[in-house]
């Protein structure tokens, strides 16, 4: 179940309040869960409870994220850290313990394991308290709509925070002794879970077991296009080059893919592969994104990969004037916590993508950055 249906299901918000949510979340960007906080449909205890339940995985309350020992944030860099958005919090003997924004993706598990040396039992944390320790830790700056909605929780009640931080130390915890070969942190037991501006530019269980595999070759072969997509959008000197070489590295693995920018609420198409569709076409198909059928496709998530049979979606695909094909991505891109572009792309009408889903979301990820970049050296020119 996911996150919206779980606390709908439980009764701690509506279906209306729910469909708010995931409408902030995709012009706003960022988990679910942060949007239910700043819209103060769920409180954060709650909202951690709740993540505790939909992962099957133990809550890390902020408390245990206030003071962490150097030798357990030594055990990840804060590149591993910022990319899978999660921070250490404990070692014990060799198993690293872990708070994570998403624990259910396997993948990063495995990487953490890999970059890491230890067994990696997985935790869940709401997004703003990782990226608060990220910055307190790991020098990775919060942007400003983080740093306010913390500020906003910690104001609210700092005397039960105090508290809580007391009893945890209360409880045991402790460094071993001096001269033990590996550091080791003990814990109190498990958790129990019943206890950016204008657009238009472009579960696992507690512990994971030891991954044994190296990266297989077709992750080295897109390692090697990520590398090389990067060194070309670090020498584009405007935004319409950095959009072409992104969307030139999508149209690899896509039959079909169209860039559309987002003003507003308003999308319009920025850069097309594999369509024929000339000006006016163009600037006719425009839809409000925040009413577009296939986009609740999405349902809260960072994408979407997967069919699109239903009939109300058929007016996108008539837009474009194509059949509805076996396969679709749609990937938002948020810039300055605002979308700002939505990728869509497809395996023609009988084929699927053939990229793997994580080079999609890598590229435009590199392609944001790129555009702040841009505008760096407009500004320094400029100035």
């Amino acid at each position: 179940m996911r996150l919206g249906e779980a606390l709908v299901a439980s009764g701690h918000i509506t279906e209306s309040q729910l469909e708010k949510a995931l409408a902030a979340q995709l012009i706003y960007g960022g988990h679910l869960g942060t949007c239910l906080i700043e819209l103060g449909y769920v409180d954060e205890e709650t909202l951690g409870g709740l993540l505790s339940r939909v992962y099957d995985v133990s809550y890390a309350r902020r408390e245990l994220l206030d003071d962490i020992q150097r030798p357990v944030l030594a055990a990840l860099s804060q590149e591993s850290v910022e990319k899978h958005m999660t921070i250490p919090f404990n070692l014990v003997k060799r198993t690293l313990q872990v708070a994570m924004v998403n624990p259910g993706h396997v993948p990063s598990l495995d990487e953490l394991y890999f970059v890491s040396g230890y067994r990696i039992e997985p935790w869940v944390s709401p997004e703003v308290r990782i990226f608060q320790a990220m910055e307190r830790y790991y020098q990775v700056p919060r942007r400003t709509r983080y740093i306010a909605l913390a500020r906003s929780l910690d104001e609210k009640k700092p005397a039960e925070r105090t508290a809580k931080r007391r009893k945890t130390l209360e409880a045991g915890m402790s460094v071993a002794a001096a001269g033990t070969a590996e550091p080791v942190v003990t814990l109190p037991p498990l958790v129990s879970i019943a206890s950016d501006r204008e657009g238009g530019e472009i579960a696992p269980r507690a512990a994971r077991p030891a991954a044994t595999h190296q990266p297989a070759a077709g992750q080295n072969g897109l390692e090697a296009r990520l590398a090389r997509a990067a060194e070309d959008l670090c020498r584009a000197e405007e935004a319409g080059l950095a959009v072409k070489i992104a969307m030139d590295f999508v149209a690899q693995d896509a039959a079909r893919c169209v860039l559309f920018g987002v003003k507003g609420s308003e999308a319009f198409i920025k850069d097309v592969r594999g369509l024929v569709v000339d000006a006016v076409t163009a600037h006719r198909i425009r839809f409000a994104v925040t009413t577009e059928p296939l986009l609740t496709l999405l349902s809260g998530e960072q994408y979407y990969r997967g069919p699109a049979t239903d009939p109300k979606h058929a007016p996108f695909f008539d837009s474009l004037k194509i059949e509805p094909p076996k396969e679709i991505l749609l990937l938002p891109i948020h810039r300055h916590d605002r979308l700002a572009a939505l990728l869509y792309a497809d395996g023609g009408a009988q084929a699927a993508i053939r990229g793997e889903t994580e080079g999609f979301l890598r590229v435009m990820r590199k392609l944001t950055l790129a555009l702040d970049l841009v505008e760096v050296k407009q500004r320094v020119r400029s100035s």
